[in-house]
């Protein structure tokens, strides 16, 4: 598949303002007045911000690509699922006033092996410059957060997908080696039994956990059981849960919960901690 790249004449330095980069794939320059971001239909963050769009993982049971192969073509994905950097869109967050939850790259992976680190840096550079809201950081691929040549600002929550018992030893390991305020597990969708008794150690020090059914047209349905066994593990384990809607029918009412990670209790929205 074809990436569309980053063309700067800062791109050995680190160009210290995203604004003096031209926008070579689509033709734009910056113009922080025109950008703006949707609020959206998903349960936990109050918007979704696609800087980048577009995966090289061919999972069957995906969403994202579903959706921007269909309107491909379009300002929204205009090469398709293919991976794309939509520089233009680096702004947006700063047209946001209220502090609010901002899920980055949710029809796409930035921390997939075939992104460049120095967008990666331009998105975090936004997160830096937006303290007052949280960016959250989702990744199949968690041993990318610590290989970056820079650090998490506080204001960013970072997570790992789990769909599956296999994943659950590698991913986690990575991510409990990032330094971030806040490390959560992303188990959506599930798509079979997870047992997470055997790595109590490394669950415990896990800040949040959502869970998330499959969605979508097709045979294939999540297993109540599966959905039950693992929040009632998060919940015996004092992990906050976090169940997406699309899970709540194979759960009882006392277990279909909307907890925070304790960081967002004690400081919501806020990302004013230094980000040494």
């Amino acid at each position: 598949m074809r990436s569309t790249y980053l063309v700067s004449t800062e791109s050995q330095k680190r160009a210290r303002s995203v604004a003096e980069c031209t926008v070579v794939s689509l033709g734009l320059r910056y113009d922080k007045t025109k950008e703006k971001m949707n609020r959206t239909k998903i349960e936990y963050p109050d918007y979704s911000w696609n800087p980048l769009t577009g995966c090289q993982n061919d999972c069957w049971y995906c969403y994202a690509r579903r959706i921007a192969t269909r309107f491909k073509g379009t300002k929204a994905f205009p090469y398709g699922f293919d991976v794309t950097y939509h520089h233009e869109r680096l702004y947006g967050p700063d047209r946001v006033k209220k502090p609010s939850k901002i899920l980055v790259c949710s029809m796409g992976d930035l921390f997939g092996p075939w992104v460049h680190w120095e967008f990666q840096d331009f998105v975090l550079e936004t997160a830096h410059r937006n303290k007052h809201h949280i960016f959250l950081f989702l990744t199949k691929y968690p041993e990318n957060y610590i290989r970056l040549p820079f650090r998490f600002p506080n204001n960013c929550w970072v997570g790992a997908t789990i769909t599956q018992q296999s994943e659950l030893r590698p991913r986690m390991r990575e991510l409990l080696k990032t330094p971030a305020k806040v490390r959560f597990a992303n188990f959506e969708p599930v798509l079979g039994r997870i047992e997470i008794g055997a790595f109590d150690a490394w669950m415990e020090r896990v800040d949040w956990a959502i869970i998330g059914a499959l969605t979508g047209p097709g045979k294939h349905k999540t297993d109540p059981q599966h959905i039950r066994l693992i929040t009632e593990q998060c919940v015996r384990l004092k992990i906050p849960v976090f169940v997406k809607d699309n899970a709540k029918e194979c759960l009882l009412k006392t277990l279909h919960l909307r907890q925070w990670p304790k960081q967002e209790e004690e400081n919501p929205c806020s990302g004013t901690v230094d980000s040494t």
